[in-house]
């Protein structure tokens, strides 16, 4: 018989394949576990029995719940649960509550204030119609303070917006929250008033905002609507820019959760206003748009419009001018014209009507559509004065109205699209010569092309118009008509020119009413009425799909979907326009531009996730894709270059991807893999390789549904598994560890997910126990090691403090047996009853949970052979096992050759007893007996129990290993 001690000295190889317990041959393998359930390895060596789950709250519903983490800094973080159609905010250990107050809301009369024309109705909903250039609506009522110094929060659902919100301790006051702009969506915005408060609701877009609801939040946990059901939960994707989380899932329109102030949350719709538009060429079809302001009307030509195309953006290219403006206030302008060429194809008539008091001039900038206006100078012509008005123009385009009206498509009152002055009529046609008259107050002017008179300029304090011809000819300038002073009522602009230009308008669809029509707000406002077939929908809608995945990437929004990438413009989130003004009154295509990228080969899949890292990372059913720009370490931009590549073929899984530093981890689309992405500097790209590989069946009939990455005190990869157990990668390259090890517990895990934190990240699992889900945050490794307060039970309620003799708040623990750690020691066991359990006893340091077990099973130990041989196929046995130790309980640990037969730790040490209730800071003693049965599969097996407290940190094992002569066995 051969006799051998060997040593081991590395418990951080974790948990192989059994396929490779026969490859002895390997130090890693040799050394490693078939089992390791509930040890946590360390990187230095040592392994330990894991700390426990402690109990932080239920899921709201007590539904399935997916919850992101919100990390504005290390020190200011949330948890965001999501459970079907339910937003909470989980702050500390507990959900966001809003305390009771007895306030109310409004606490008086409404006041209100307009301009241009604006209306305020206040009839359970809030409606602030501003149907005016410069015009404004605004309403404001006092809080019913009754709680002063109390944090009060308003609830305001609106629904069409945005509105401006202020609210102070005076009207008009915003010193308790400065302006804010609120979207569409449900706010919660929280201020602490004094002996008063005031809120006040502004609109100053020509549109009407509608405010569905506004109230006192009452007492309780804050919860907040949202569009996902149980089956979109796993679709979310998100990521965050200080305090906006952006979102998309696969079927439901993008959506922000932003805190507008510390104690404020929101859940809004993602918008942008300008794009992304579908590429490619619209059916043959002409779209007419009714008007230019506030809320509009879309007429095709034949059937375009399905439902799904409500929410959509609608981009049209309007040609010519002929639009009426509302203009609400002084200083207030029109959008400008743009008039190039030469001749008469620079002629423009323009025409002001409505019932106001003040005055308006005529405008001209040659140095873009925005700024550099200057009052027209009046040409040398013939003048006279009138007082009635006919008008006929020739030379000016097409195009034909009469005077103002009424639009009644969304209950916005303002001027249609027109051209005439009011209660006149205008038509065009094609010639050299003008004639026009105006209104009272006006100047008749007849003109074939004149130049610049000395100073005089187009202006009236009442209606008119009249035809202007510049000659400045090929050069382009732009011509508006603002107010130049206004004390009540609007004025009705318009200028009608029939030149190559025209405007691009922006819609957002709002219902459709047939396939031929639909109602849409109007974003920016087309040039014309005139018909046009250059048109495009909106690349985002029911009837195109939504993205299904988000990321910040270079300074960049970046959302995909299909096999489509969509960036936004650089430092500008909410933008995604193909063009940016080039600051000559043109847009271009230009380095800071938005993007939209196909992936334009291979099959169409959904993309699963966005990685953000070296490289901006997509994962698709069938491959990885690497997007890089033209140049190393260059920005992605639409002018520079832009390659998407595969990197990799292994496809990916319906699971978010994480990020630890430069790498990548995703399951791959089976979801038995987890795969690392990492960058290689040889062929200048990231490749996959497979963290799996020495544990193939780790996943097997028990794929991965969720990853999250802890990064203190070392890098640990939390895969929760379809099984409700854990599997956890210790994950130290530096090192070369790669542990694996698993988690499990009196429960189902259904999630997991992880904020920063000082001494070790805090990790949270939702855990099923029974039908009850509970959040439970694992305890840190330094409150696992003994001492007064030891956390060491799945579940568990702690306290520290004056003594105690019962415990509460075990609700969901109750008919269950928990054990218990009080003041340093083992206290035995106890059944929950009515939410508490008595301890036996009073102490000052307590926890209370569930019990578990940890399991390590060695590999095959192959020991003992003579030079030249092998121990496999060999009889043998263990005899005896050296431990050494760091804070364990003397019954914290049970070692054997195999689970069934287990020895305790020894109760006496140099002939005298131990206190068994307590345990050793250290232990390092000779060896014990381990009695062994022959077989030719020895195995080492040590077992550790909760809440006793152990950690291995090296051993030394002797076998007895039966060796052959020839046939003779010794």
């Amino acid at each position: 018989m051969a006799r051998i001690t060997t040593a081991l000295t590395a418990f951080n190889r974790g948990e192989v394949s059994r396929l490779a317990l026969g490859r002895v041959d390997v130090d890693k393998l040799r050394l490693a576990a078939e089992e390791c359930v509930n040890w946590i390895p360390h990187t230095l060596g040592p392994m330990q029995v894991r700390p426990g789950l402690a109990y932080v709250n239920d899921t709201a519903g007590n539904a399935k719940a997916y919850t992101l983490p919100f990390v504005y800094s290390t020190q200011d973080t949330a948890l965001l649960e999501l459970t079907p159609g339910v937003l909470r905010i989980i702050t500390q250990t507990s959900a966001l509550r809003r305390p009771a107050t007895g306030s109310s809301f409004p606490g008086g009369a409404w006041q209100t204030s307009v301009q241009g024309n604006g209306s305020v109705t206040i009839s359970g909903q809030i409606a602030l119609d501003v149907p005016s250039i410069g015009g404004y609506a605004i309403a404001r009522a006092p809080v019913g303070v009754s709680s002063p110094g109390v944090l009060h929060a308003l609830r305001i659902v609106v629904l069409r917006g945005p509105i401006r919100l202020r609210i102070g301790s005076s009207a008009g006051l915003d010193d308790l929250v400065g302006e804010l702009s609120l979207d569409v969506g449900t706010h919660s915005i929280a201020f602490t008033p004094g002996a008063a408060a005031w809120a006040e609701f502004q609109n100053r877009q020509f549109a009407t905002a509608l405010i569905g609801s506004v109230a006192l939040e009452s007492a309780g946990e804050l919860r907040l609507p949202t569009s996902w059901g149980d089956a979109d939960l796993p679709n979310v994707r998100w990521d965050q820019s200080a305090n906006v989380v952006f979102l998309a899932c696969a079927g439901k329109p993008p959506m922000r959760i932003q805190r507008p102030t510390p104690f404020s949350w929101s859940i809004v719709p993602y918008r942008a206003d300008d794009g992304p538009f579908a590429a490619g060429t619209p059916p043959a079809c002409k779209l007419q748009v009714s008007n230019a302001q506030g809320y509009a009307t879309v007429t095709a030509s034949r059937p375009v419009f399905q439902s799904g195309h409500a929410n959509s953006l609608l981009q049209v290219f309007t040609p010519n001018a002929n639009a009426t403006f509302a203009l609400g206030a002084t200083g207030a302008a029109m959008p400008a014209v743009r008039v190039s060429g030469v001749g008469v194809a620079r002629s423009i008539a323009f025409n002001v009507s409505g019932s106001f008091s003040g005055s308006w001039q005529l405008e001209r900038s040659i140095t873009g559509p925005n700024d550099g206006f200057a009052a027209v100078p009046q040409p040398i012509t013939s003048t006279s004065s009138t007082t009635s008005t006919t008008s006929t123009s020739k030379a000016i385009g097409t195009g034909s109205t009469s005077g103002t009206s009424t639009d009644t498509s969304s209950g916005s009152s303002g001027s249609n699209s027109t051209s005439g002055t009011s209660n006149g009529t205008s038509s065009s046609t094609s010639s050299s010569e003008t004639n026009t008259t105006g209104t009272s107050n006006s100047t008749t002017t007849t003109q074939k092309g004149g130049t610049a008179g000395n100073g005089t300029v187009f202006t009236a304090n009442g209606n008119g118009g009249g035809t202007y011809q510049d000659d400045l000819d090929n050069v382009v300038a732009w011509y508006r008509i603002s107010a130049t002073s206004l004390t009540s009522g609007v004025i009705n602009a318009q200028i009608i020119h029939g030149g190559s230009g025209g405007r691009t308008a922006v819609l957002r669809i709002l219902a459709v009413d047939s396939p031929t029509s639909a109602r849409a707000q109007v974003i920016q406002p087309p040039s014309s009425d005139n018909p046009s077939d250059s048109w495009q929908f909106g690349d985002w809608s029911d009837a195109a799909g939504w993205p299904t995945a988000v990321a910040l990437f270079d300074g960049r929004l970046g959302f995909s979907g299909g096999d489509r990438l969509w960036m936004s413009v650089s430092d500008a989130f909410d933008s995604f326009a193909a063009q940016i003004d080039d600051g000559s009154g043109g847009a271009t295509v230009g380095d800071s531009s938005a993007i939209s990228r196909s992936i334009g080969y291979g099959p169409v899949a959904t993309i699963n996730w966005m990685l953000p890292l070296t490289r901006l990372l997509l994962g698709t059913a069938g491959s990885e894709v690497s997007v890089r720009s033209s140049a190393l370490d260059a920005p992605l931009t639409p002018t520079g270059g832009m390659a998407m590549r595969d990197c990799s073929t292994y496809g990916s899984a319906l699971v978010p991807a994480v990020k630890c530093d430069t790498r990548g981890l995703f399951a791959d689309r089976s979801g038995r893999r987890l795969l690392q992405l990492a960058y290689d500097v040889n062929s200048q790209d990231y490749g996959a390789s497979d963290l799996t590989r020495l544990h193939p069946d780790l996943f097997l009939g028990n794929a991965i549904v969720r990853i999250a990455v802890q990064r203190q005190p070392n890098t640990r990869i939390h895969c929760v598994r379809a099984d409700g157990t854990v599997a956890v990668l210790v994950f130290e390259p530096n090192d070369d560890v790669a542990a694996w090890y698993r988690i499990e517990t009196d429960g189902f895990v259904e999630d997991v997910y992880v904020l920063p934190g000082q001494l070790e990240d805090a990790v949270y699992y939702t855990v099923n126990r029974s039908g009850t889900r509970c959040r439970e945050q694992m305890a840190r490794l330094d409150q696992a090691r003994g001492g007064g307060l030891n956390l060491m039970a799945d579940a568990h309620v702690s306290s520290l403090g004056s003594p105690i003799s019962a415990l509460g708040g075990l609700t969901h623990l109750n008919g269950k047996t928990v054990c218990i750690w009080a003041d340093g020691k083992d206290r035995g066991t106890a059944v929950v009853s009515g939410g508490q359990v008595a301890l036996g006893g009073s102490y000052s340091a307590v926890c209370v949970g569930l019990p578990y077990q940890a399991r390590w099973r060695s590999a095959k130990l192959a020991y003992g052979a003579p030079q030249g041989g092998t121990a496999l196929n060999r009889r043998k046995r263990t005899i005896g096992l050296g431990l050494i130790l760091a804070d364990a309980h003397i019954q914290g640990l049970q070692i054997g050759q195999s689970y069934d037969a287990l020895d305790p730790m020894p109760w006496t040490e140099d002939d005298i007893g131990i206190d068994l209730t307590g345990g050793w800071y250290g232990y390092d003693e000779q060896e014990v007996e381990l009695p062994g049965s022959w077989t030719t599969d020895a195995r080492l097996c040590l077992v550790g129990q909760a809440p006793r407290p152990c950690t291995v940190m090296a051993a030394s094992l002797t076998m007895e290993t039966s060796v052959e002569t020839g046939m003779t066995r010794q």
